[in-house]
């Protein structure tokens, strides 16, 4: 089960740090299971949103939006990547949504139980916090002190925190892992997400219609690749999962529906590596009553609008307009 004694013994240890966080949810009125793994919590505000409001104000501003006091009530949730503790004092880092915030948590301030709580946590654990205050000079939302929740213990030690996750086929396998260890891979999920929205407005806007096509088809057509094969046990029928939406989707123009786009799944059994995924999403659009000359200037529109839409920085040369022959002794 253990990789090594060092491990075994870390796990050890957290779970006794776990029966000290249960001992004192029960001194405080809760049960076991409420105190090491609660099952809600009601944030008011994300760590991206106090960052963008509180951030840019001068010590001043902010005693001035405490309406003169020094504390903001505020309830936000994220997991514990660091934490260090000084005597009656500590610092955590805690992240949410890829980013980060920097927390001070004084004994004085939350109690001797809420501290000893604190002092319980490990890093890869849910934290909450409450009441935000003026403990800056500068009057950043930056080290703060907080009321202490804990949500739920890690039991595993995350990677080193100083090289991060660098194993790339650990990184593919255990992806959420990398997801909280690494924040900038989180942007490739939301840059994905927003090329996609970016697709459907500009489809939907020329009048094409989203549609679904049947992802297990009896013939595996509309592309030259190796399909996996799967059994209909009601209808007793062997069928495949599809290569290409292209046969439906041609059928539906021949139905009349004369402009149609999908963006879906597609799965060919052959070569896998980090940049090729035998199960992968493609986008198709048809359009009646057109010929190439109108899809190529579709397609550069697409490729333009989109990247402008997404929200992010991108320079796209001006594509090239070659014939075939050109286009051989250009490659």
């Amino acid at each position: 089960m253990y990789e090594s004694q060092f491990e075994e013994k870390l796990y050890n240890e957290r779970r006794e740090k776990l029966r000290q966080i249960g001992e004192l949810g029960q001194k405080a009125g809760l049960t076991a299971a409420a105190a090491t793994y609660p099952n809600s919590y009601a944030a008011t505000i994300t760590i991206p949103e106090l960052r963008a409001t509180y951030d840019p104000m001068t010590a001043e501003q902010f005693r001035g939006r405490s309406g003169g006091g020094k504390e903001i009530e505020v309830a936000i949730a994220g997991r514990i990547m660091a934490i260090r503790v000084q005597g009656k004092a500590g610092f955590a880092q805690l992240q949410q949504a890829g980013q980060r915030m920097q927390l001070y948590v004084r004994k004085d301030d939350v109690g001797e139980d809420a501290f000893a709580l604190y002092k319980a946590a490990r890093p890869g654990r849910s934290r909450r916090r409450k009441r935000l205050s003026d403990a800056d000079a500068d009057g950043r939302a930056d080290r703060a002190c907080f009321f202490t929740h804990l949500s739920l213990q890690a039991m595993l030690a995350l990677p080193d925190k100083f090289h991060g996750l660098e194993d790339t086929e650990l990184r593919y396998r255990q992806r959420y892992v990398d997801l909280f260890v690494n924040p900038e891979v989180r942007e490739v999920f939301v840059k994905r997400a927003a090329v996609l929205r970016a697709m459907r407005k500009f489809f939907d806007a020329r009048g094409y219609l989203e549609v679904e096509t049947p992802m297990m088809q009896a013939i595996a057509g509309g592309a030259a690749a190796k399909p996996f094969k799967t059994h209909h046990n009601a209808l007793d029928l062997d069928l495949s999962l599809r290569i290409a939406p292209e046969l439906y989707l041609k059928r539906l123009v021949v139905g009349g529906m004369d402009r149609v786009y999908e963006i879906n799944r597609n799965f060919r059994n052959e070569g896998i590596d980090t940049s090729h995924n035998p199960e992968f999403t493609m986008l198709e659009f048809y359009q009646a009553y057109a010929n190439y000359e109108h899809l190529r200037k579709l397609t550069k529109e697409l490729i333009s609008t989109v990247a402008a839409r997404s929200e992010r920085n991108h320079d796209l040369c001006p594509p090239a307009k070659l014939t075939q022959t050109e286009s051989l002794f250009r490659a």
